[in-house]
Formats: structure tokens, sequence, C-alpha cells
């Protein structure tokens, strides 16, 4: 990357997630996206990147045990969001 080149990354992931005891594994996705701004030749800055990553658990296998429901809204599905910056060495 070139001194001052703007680029845009998109993610896209999906894939499983275990359990605490791992005798599960439930569907999981990852999606976002970021800008870097380069300084120089080998560094960028990135701006910001943005990611929400959803699991989504079944009513086994749980924290609270067998049968009740996995996750904060009680269906099993978490949503988390992450936000970030930083160096880029390329």
């Amino acid at each position: 990357m070139k001194a001052s080149v703007v680029a845009l990354t998109v993610i896209l992931l999906f894939g499983f997630a275990p359990t605490v005891t791992r005798a599960q594994m439930f569907f999981a996705m990852k999606f976002g996206g970021g800008v870097d701004v380069g300084v120089a030749r080998h560094f960028a800055v990135r701006l910001g990147e943005f990611n929400y990553y959803m699991t989504r658990f079944g009513t086994s296998d749980c924290l609270l045990g067998p049968g009740e429901p996995c996750g904060i809204n009680g269906k099993g599905t978490q949503n988390n969001f992450t936000i970030s910056t930083g160096i880029v060495i390329r």
C-alpha cells in the first residue's frame, strides 16, 4: 500500500462455535468492515473497523444446565459488536 491510499475491507465468515463442554457445535457468523489509510509503504492506520458477531446456541449443554436456553435473550442467540482501531503492518 502506498502512502495516502485508502483501503476498504469487508469480511463475511460463517462457521460453528463449540459449547462450553465442546459436546456440540452451533451456528456462528461474523461480518463487518473497516477503513485503512496508508502512511508509508509497509504501514497504514486503521481508522476504524466494525464487526457484528452472532452465535446461535440450542437449548442443551448450557452453563444453566441441560434443557435451559442459552444466550441473554433466552432464545439461544448472542449478538456481539466490536469496534477497533490501530496500526497495520503489511
